[in-house]
Formats: C-alpha cells, structure tokens, sequence
C-alpha cells in the first residue's frame, strides 16, 4: 500500500475506554498519528452516540479512513455512522480499528495487535479487507421503528437483559471494579430471567415457534469479553451464524454460557448452530 494511499484520514477516539486511561494519552497517541498521517483529523466521543454523528459527517466529507480507537461499542457506533451516510455515487471511507477497549471483542477474533503504534503500522501497509455487516429492524423503547447495524453479534433474550442491566450502572461502578459488575448483572438475570416466546423465520422456511433463553445472530465470534458463542463464524463468507440457547433452566443457562468461554456449549442438546443469510 503506498504511503498516500489514505490522503484524509479522520480518528476517532472514546477517551473513557479502559476506565479513562485512554484518555490521558490523548497527546501522546496524536504525536504517533501525525508521523504516520500528518493531516489527520483527531476527534473525541463525549457522549454515547457521538461516534456514529461523528463517522457520518467524516464519510460525507470525503475522508479516505476512518480510524476508530476504542472497544465494541465504540466500534459499533462507527459503522453504523458509515451506514448512515448511505453513498451512492462514490467509495466509501475504509474503516480501521486499533483495538482499544476492555473486551475488543471483534479484534480478538482478528487476531489485530492492542498496539497503537503497530495498529497504525498495520493500517499504512496492509491491505483492504471486505468484511460483512448485519441490519436489524427493530423498535426502540419509544416504540419507533428504527433500523441499526452490526458487526459482530446481535441477540436478545437473556444476554441483552444483562447488558441492559449493566449499562444502568454508574461509570464509576462500570469501570473501577472490572468486570464483577458485569457478572453480578449476569447472576442476577440469569438465575431470575425468564425464557421467552418467540416466533422465528429463518431465510426462506416456514415460521417456528420457539422457547428460548438468548439468540445469537452471530458476524463475528466473541462478545462479553471473550465469550466464544460462535466458533463456526467467518465475518467473510457472507453467512451468519444463528446460535439458539433453547429451554434451559437457570442452572443449565448459567452452564452453558460457562462453557462458551471456550466455545463447548455447542455440545448441549438445547444448543442450536446453523449458518443463515437472514
């Protein structure tokens, strides 16, 4: 790749990761980025949603890259910012990431260096990559039908009562004791939530009906910080991987999600994994 292979480069960067130390090297991180790209754009999140305001307004004003420096969420924010701006008449920016956050879930997989300064090596030299993304219609808590999409995983059940219960907490409580927060969540809706009632249609059979504790649809492989839900899936070969946790007890729930650390929950009968396109 040649040196002014991105001509307008635009970095965004969430100052809280990692309790907020990526913050305090905000200096230092844009001394590396100008030798690198010297007319770079520096920008700072503020507030959730801000990456995808911010991605947006990059990708309509023409710049090459996008670089994001932060963790999934972050990551998120910025393609749906690109989404967003909806090209039709020209290349959109290529994304890049350094993966900067405490899960780095969509990097793990990647196997991509949690190094600024190799991250930006990788990003000038290396090559352009395709990877697919996932939308989800859906309604929001006002009730409004909104579209979003994803890079990694999309699920609802159980898992998304628990990172709905642990974004309710304070940034002090999220980010001064790791992850203890994280699984207090989870204990809790695990051994209390209830399965739910679900009508599914996968791609184009017939509608089932299903019990289920959580439903994974799965681009990448990792969430919760190295959860390995989806060993089967490939973020390039233009399926995703619908993962389906059905019928368990909280007991058998619990289980199951201890052994997807290592990605073994897919040897229980109530676990479910086939490749899907929608």
């Amino acid at each position: 790749m040649k040196k002014d292979k991105f001509k307008r480069v635009g970095c965004i960067i969430n100052p809280n990761c990692k309790g907020g130390r990526l913050g305090k090297k905000i200096p230092i991180i844009g001394r590396a980025l100008k030798k690198v790209f010297p007319d770079a754009d520096l920008v700072l999140t503020k507030k959730k949603g801000d990456a995808t305001e911010i991605a947006t307004r990059m990708s309509k004003d023409n710049f090459d890259l996008v670089l994001v420096l932060g963790g999934d969420g972050t990551l998120n924010e910025a393609v749906n910012g690109l989404y967003n701006a909806k090209h039709t008449d020209k290349i959109e920016p290529v994304l890049g990431i350094i993966p900067s956050g405490t899960g780095n879930d969509f990097c793990r997989m990647l196997n991509i260096p949690n190094s600024f300064n190799n991250g930006l090596e990788i990003i000038k030299n290396g090559k352009i990559e395709l990877f697919d993304f996932g939308v989800v219609k859906l309604l929001d808590f006002n009730n409004k039908k909104i579209k979003k999409c994803f890079i990694n995983i999309s699920d609802f059940g159980i898992i998304g009562d628990v990172v709905l219960a642990f974004n309710k907490l304070s940034f002090l409580k999220k980010t001064r004791f790791g992850f203890i927060p994280y699984i207090a969540s989870f204990l809790k809706k695990a051994l209390l939530g209830s399965r739910k009632e679900v009508v599914i249609k996968i791609d184009y059979e017939e509608e089932k009906e299903h019990t289920i504790n959580n439903i994974n649809i799965a681009n990448g492989m990792y969430y919760g910080s190295g959860v390995n839900i989806s060993p089967k899936s490939d973020p390039q070969d233009g399926y995703f991987n619908l993962v389906m946790l059905e019928n368990m007890n909280p007991l058998e729930f619990t289980y199951s999600m201890l052994l997807a650390y290592r990605g073994d929950h897919l040897r229980m009968k109530n676990v479910n994994s086939r490749k899907i396109k929608r």
